[in-house]
C-alpha cells in the first residue's frame, strides 16, 4: 500500500484489476495452455507460475482489494468481463 500511495503523491492514476476467478478455472485454463514460456524468468511452465500464485493467495494476511483502495478498481469474476475492463481501462487512459 506504501508503495500506491507513493505514486498517488506522485501524481498517478492507480487501477486495479482483480482477478477473481475459481481455481478449477484457472488449472483447467493452464493445462491447456499453448502460449511460449520463454516469458518466465524464474518458472518453466505456467502451472509453476499459478502454484505459486496460489500459494500466495492462500496467506492470510492477503486480501482482496476494495473499494476506495486505487482510484480505479475493477474485478473480473469470468472471461465474458475482461474485454469490457480492457475497454474501461483504454477509456480511463484517453481521459487523462
Amino acid at each position: 500500500m506504501d508503495l500506491l500511495k507513493h505514486f498517488h503523491d506522485k501524481g498517478f492514476t492507480s487501477i486495479l484489476v482483480h482477478f477473481d476467478i475459481p481455481d478449477h478455472v484457472l488449472q483447467a485454463r493452464v493445462a491447456n495452455s499453448q502460449r511460449n514460456t520463454t516469458i518466465f524468468r524464474s518458472a518453466a511452465t505456467f502451472e509453476e507460475v499459478l502454484n505459486r500464485q496460489m500459494a500466495e493467495s492462500n496467506k492470510s494476511e492477503l486480501i482482496a482489494p476494495i473499494e476506495g483502495e486505487a482510484d480505479n478498481l475493477f474485478v473480473i469474476n469470468n472471461n465474458d468481463e475482461v474485454e469490457s475492463v480492457i475497454r474501461k481501462i483504454v477509456d480511463i487512459n484517453q481521459k487523462l
